[in-house]
């Protein structure tokens, strides 16, 4: 039997230690991690999906609950509480959504939905103040 040989690793450079992006796991093998500086860039993109989750998500739900109230066939107050119960549905998927995109400008387009769907939801309502 021989000698054991020791495999070395070469160590991160000085900066990397530095940065904080450097930790030994329990095999000791290095591995890189987010810093704060590194991490500082991310938050104008979380910040704007959570804004686009709280106030697109209130406006998509709201707009979503009047087209259904008016299109679905049922009494004018049925159709209102099937709508809003599905609401609390509608709300949560559309903010769980916005996380889980792959990108803002998908987003975007879905808090553009809004639109049509209140056109359709309150168009009695529209041509009341038109006409």
């Amino acid at each position: 039997m021989g000698v054991p040989r020791i495999i070395t690793r070469p160590m991160p450079s000085r900066r990397l230690r530095r940065l904080g992006i450097f930790r030994k796991t329990l095999t000791g093998k290095p591995v890189v991690t987010r810093s704060a500086i590194q991490s500082r860039s991310a938050w104008p993109a979380i910040a704007a999906r959570t804004a686009l989750a709280l106030l697109g998500g209130y406006a998509f739900t709201y707009a979503f609950t009047a087209a259904l109230a008016r299109l679905l066939p049922l009494d004018p107050v049925d159709a209102v509480t099937a709508a809003s119960l599905l609401s609390f549905v509608v709300y949560l998927v559309f903010m769980l959504w916005v996380f889980a995109a792959a990108s803002l400008r998908r987003v975007l387009v879905g808090v553009g939905l809004t639109f049509p769907l209140a056109a359709i939801g309150f168009w009695p309502q529209l041509m009341e103040v038109l006409g």
